[in-house]
């Protein structure tokens, strides 16, 4: 350590640990950590706060959803049919909620595509596509069938993917990023229903 270090030190009363003594909670703290903190813990669990995960934010009456086929409001054909088919695989594989007719379906997520792009995204500096963006837009509503409520309606739920033409990894076509952005979407509907934040 160099000199003007140590007189400093010294100075203002720091005291160093000696080389290769670590430096840590000093005992008399580290005696009262070790009281308080299982005192707080004590104290909060029996101070009547409770918390509980049940790991949906749906109520506990909804088990089932009915997922019928999306509508399609632009001038894309088949899309509606992607977007439902990904939608239902989500759900299917999340397993948290089981798929069921509307008539015993205890909510419904029902859906219409409202808008779709494929334009470009950027240009080369010879003015020619570099890479295009592909925006799906989808207006859902997930509805309570018990209580006759929403349980959440977005009406402009938006997801866009990027795509280079003939690109190796990525997307690298239109029909690859509309798959991203179709998958993108259903994740979101999935998140929105299930999570509990």
């Amino acid at each position: 350590m160099p000199r003007i270090q140590a007189d400093a030190d010294e100075r203002l009363g720091r005291v160093r640990p000696a080389r290769g003594q670590r430096r840590g909670i000093p005992g008399c703290l580290r005696a009262i950590a070790i009281v308080t903190v299982p005192a707080l813990t004590g104290l909060l669990l029996g101070s009547g706060c409770t918390y509980s995960f049940n790991g949906s934010n749906l109520p506990a009456h909804v088990k089932t959803v009915a997922i019928p086929n999306f509508s399609n409001e632009t001038l894309e054909p088949g899309l509606d049919q992607e977007i439902t088919t990904v939608v239902i695989d989500r759900f299917i594989k999340d397993g948290r909620l089981k798929l069921a007719s509307e008539a015993k379906a205890s909510c419904r997520l029902s859906g219409r595509v409202v808008k779709y792009e494929n334009r470009v995204n950027n240009y080369a500096p010879d003015e020619s596509p570099r890479d295009y963006i592909v925006v799906v837009t989808v207006a859902v509503t997930l509805r309570d069938m018990v209580k006759n409520r929403d349980l959440w309606k977005d009406d402009s739920l938006t997801r866009t993917s990027i795509y280079v033409p003939g690109a190796v990894t990525g997307p690298g076509s239109e029909q690859d990023a509309r798959a991203y952005a179709d998958s993108a979407l259903a994740s979101d509907m999935i998140t929105r229903t299930m999570e509990p934040w």
